[in-house]
């Protein structure tokens, strides 16, 4: 998820909301300190996840992982929107808003693909 625009013009009026910012997709109210917005009852957070030791990965395996976690993303209400990889160093790096870190790292384990790394990322531009 990224917010759209310049970052003047997305700050909300401060006197209402003096610590959110808002974006294009779906006028989500995110906050700026902790980068977390409600959807659907949950309060949502945007977190990379990085995989090693999948040198020599494809494209095809690439689709197929992401697909893997797309079929059961809802069981746990994570919204997993990219990956990408480099095959020749074997990282994998997905972007997903979810309610928790352990969500996001239950489908990856449930789907067959692990991941090593979960970073929360509180601000985007």
């Amino acid at each position: 998820m990224a917010l759209t625009g310049c970052l003047a013009r997305d700050l909300m009026d401060s006197e209402t909301h003096p610590d959110s910012l808002t974006h294009d997709w779906g006028g989500r109210t995110i906050s700026a300190s902790t980068g977390r917005y409600p959807i659907g009852g949950a309060i949502m957070a945007t977190f990379m996840d990085v995989h090693h030791h999948m040198k020599g990965i494809t494209a095809e395996d690439l689709r197929a992982a992401h697909k893997a976690d797309l079929d059961i993303q809802d069981d746990e209400k994570v919204d997993f929107k990219n990956a990408w990889a480099d095959p020749e160093s074997g990282l994998v790096y997905c972007l997903s808003e979810a309610p928790s870190a352990d969500a996001v790292l239950r489908i990856h384990e449930r789907a067959g693909h692990p991941a090593d790394e979960i970073h929360p990322v509180p601000l985007i531009v």
